[in-house]
């Protein structure tokens, strides 16, 4: 992992990956740690934060879903206990794609599937790059083997501590 500042009050984290087929992300919007000196300023709760993805070989697909189904999505009351992350939906992968292998819907709460079925997918090849907006729900599955990748997530300060406490989850007049 790599740090970089960049523009003041801004930061970018990137990571590489590496994986087979069928790897799977969980359910997700993207959060990232705040560096040490912002946790020695105070500011410790998690940033939401924007992700730029450069699939380097392989391929990968995204299922992307709006910020406007945030609190369906992210199912809290689905959550087993509170080391659960507020940034990973509570309804699990397994349940999702066996719902979708089936058919069966119904195995789902229901205003999860409303939410789930206003989605866009996109499938990644080597040389490609997707922007994942900031609330931005999403998961991934590799779909050949021998997968790299890269990423960049960036956040700022402004979106750090008491501020994000004061601008609250998105609303619908910011999507």
């Amino acid at each position: 992992r790599t740090k970089l500042d960049w523009l003041a009050n801004r930061a970018i984290e990137c990571t590489l990956f590496f994986g087979g087929k069928d790897i799977h992300t969980s359910l997700h919007y993207d959060q990232v740690e705040p560096w040490e000196y912002y946790r020695e300023m105070g500011m410790k709760d998690l940033w939401p934060a924007e992700n730029l993805f450069w699939q380097l070989s392989g391929q990968k697909t995204f299922h992307l879903y709006k910020p406007v189904h945030h609190e369906v999505l992210q199912q809290s009351h689905l959550k087993t206990d509170e080391t659960h992350p507020e940034h990973v939906s509570g309804v699990q992968l397994f349940d999702i794609l066996r719902a979708e292998e089936t058919g069966e819907l119904s195995l789902l709460p229901s205003d999860f599937v409303e939410a789930v079925q206003d989605n866009l997918t996109v499938t990644l090849s080597a040389g490609q790059a997707l922007y994942i907006p900031r609330w931005w729900w999403h998961r991934s599955v590799s779909i050949t083997d021998n997968n790299a990748a890269f990423n960049c997530w960036e956040y700022t300060s402004s979106w750090a501590g008491p501020a994000l406490a004061e601008r609250g989850r998105p609303q619908h007049d910011e999507l």
